[in-house]
């Protein structure tokens, strides 16, 4: 969503990388286990594919991306990846809610 002035909170982290030439924070990817970078690849791909960004990705997303990609997933890392999936949606949902303007009462 952008801001008043049109920019969107990934063209803002750009430029302050441009103009200080080190990663914001927030452009940071989260420290993963090597055991579990396999997942956070495949959340990306699923991710990257969403139809709509704040809906949950479905059985039949997960399913169609497996078989598309010739994976086959264990029970665990489906369970992961919507663990993955769930902790993504309430960041990018808290991201919404601190962006917004506050509004102020009316007193009438």
């Amino acid at each position: 969503m952008p801001d008043e002035q049109g920019s969107t909170r990934h063209q803002q982290l750009t430029r302050f990388r441009q103009v200080t030439g080190k990663a914001h924070p927030d452009l940071t990817p989260p420290e993963v286990p090597a055991e579990a970078t396999h997942l956070w690849r495949w959340f990306m791909d699923l991710n990257a594919g969403r139809q709509a960004g704040d809906v949950p990705l479905s059985w039949e997303a997960l399913d169609a991306w497996a078989r598309l990609t010739g994976r086959r997933l264990t029970s665990w890392e489906v369970d992961a990846l919507r663990r993955i999936d769930t902790a993504w949606l309430k960041a990018a949902a808290e991201e919404r809610r601190r962006r917004q303007p506050t509004r102020k009462p009316t007193h009438g």
